[in-house]
């Protein structure tokens, strides 16, 4: 929310001859006034409305802040009744929750303003008399200078409040880039981790591949001595079963000549008895 202020408070006050001195002629058309140092043409002194600069977030709570800071501290008579029940609330409330009410009475009520710039110079001590005089310490913080700067408004306050704003931006721009630069970071360092881990895992994998590429090996031996030994015992089935088949056909040929040979015998026998008286 900027603080912006409908006029300055710092201009003389406005001539009320200037103010209402031009008088018409209804005969001739011309208009002339009473003072012609008056005219805004003449570049007189009549009142100016400039508008307020704006201001960088931080620099706007910053202005709130102190201002709540010394809300109690003021006079009831000389808090605006706007702010009577803001200036009752607690310290971290104050601020928080007043911050609207503090601003417009900021812009509204130079007075106000001026009261509120008192007490908060005397507690910003050298760097509020510094800004007083127009300048800001190299090494002061940006923030409070053109906060300072806003409430006190010393001849150059506004030039004060550019450069402020402008430390303030390049101030944020170089947070933004250390926080992209700490992420790019973290990134690259997570990265490495996921690398390292891969690393590991691979080795690992490696290291599996092996055992199983000896364990296949293995299998593979076993499978060749299996199929030996079958091819073996196959071989010796088959001699086996010619050698059972030939022992067959002998046990075969030596049952008929026996049968052939009982035959023959009894064949004798029957002659014999036959033959016998």
């Amino acid at each position: 929310m900027p603080l912006t202020e409908p006029y300055d408070d710092h201009l003389p006050p406005e001539d009320p001859v200037a103010r209402d001195g031009a008088v018409g002629d209804p005969d001739n058309g011309d208009e002339t006034t009473a003072d012609a140092s008056s005219s805004p043409a003449d570049g007189g002194d009549g009142p100016t409305t400039e508008a307020e600069p704006t201001l960088p977030e931080p620099v706007r709570q910053r202005i709130v802040a102190l201002t709540a800071a010394v809300l109690p501290t003021l006079p009831g008579d000389e808090v605006p009744v706007p702010l009577r029940r803001v200036a009752k609330f607690a310290p971290n409330r104050r601020a928080r929750l007043g911050a609207p009410a503090i601003a417009a009475q900021l812009t509204a009520d130079p007075l106000f303003r001026q009261r509120v710039t008192a007490r908060v110079l005397v507690d910003a001590g050298d760097l509020g008399a510094a800004v007083v005089d127009g300048t800001a310490p190299a090494a002061a913080d940006p923030v409070e200078v053109a906060a300072l700067a806003y409430l006190a408004r010393p001849r150059g306050w506004r030039e004060l409040i550019d450069a402020s704003g402008a430390a303030v931006r390049a101030e944020a721009d170089s947070a933004v880039v250390a926080e992209l630069v700490r992420e790019a970071e973290q990134r690259a360092t997570r990265a490495e981790h996921d690398r390292a881990v891969a690393r590991v895992e691979a080795e690992k994998l490696r290291d599996e591949l092996a055992r199983v590429r000896e364990e296949m090996g293995q299998l593979r031996e076993e499978s060749r001595q299996l199929a030996r030994t079958l091819r073996e015992t196959q071989a010796r089935e088959r001699k086996a079963t010619e050698l059972l088949a030939t022992e067959r056909g002998r046990a075969a040929r030596a049952s008929a000549d026996v049968d052939a040979e009982l035959r023959r015998a009894r064949a004798r026998l029957a002659e014999a008895e036959a033959a016998w008286p």
